[in-house]
């Protein structure tokens, strides 16, 4: 998600920074001088676009993806209390209550 405009990354609650995140932050240095990343994001974005994808369904997508990233960085307890009530795993308000930076509702 390093190559997301920063307004998605907003809205998704996510940092541009990849070592923010164990999924990334593992196994050195994220970068790859010949890849672009902003250009290899607006080419997948204009893919789904070009294969009929409608605009909910894309950032629905991306939703997905940031509750992946947020999901990991859950501690055990904060695991079970999400598998007691999985649908806040489709709610990124509740996954950010979830992470300790608000009191869950």
């Amino acid at each position: 998600m390093v190559g997301a405009p920063s307004d998605l990354l907003q809205q998704l609650k996510l940092k541009g920074d990849p070592k923010a995140y164990t999924y990334t932050n593992q196994g050195g240095d994220w970068r790859v001088p010949s890849i672009d990343d902003k250009k290899l994001f607006r080419d997948v974005d204009q893919a789904l676009k070009s294969m009929g994808v409608a605009a909910d369904d894309i950032k629905a997508l991306w939703k997905v993806v940031a509750a992946i990233i947020h999901l990991v960085k859950l501690q055990p307890l904060q695991l079970w209390l999400v598998s007691q009530a999985p649908e806040c795993i489709c709610d990124i308000d509740k996954a950010d209550c979830l992470s300790g930076s608000r009191a869950v509702r």
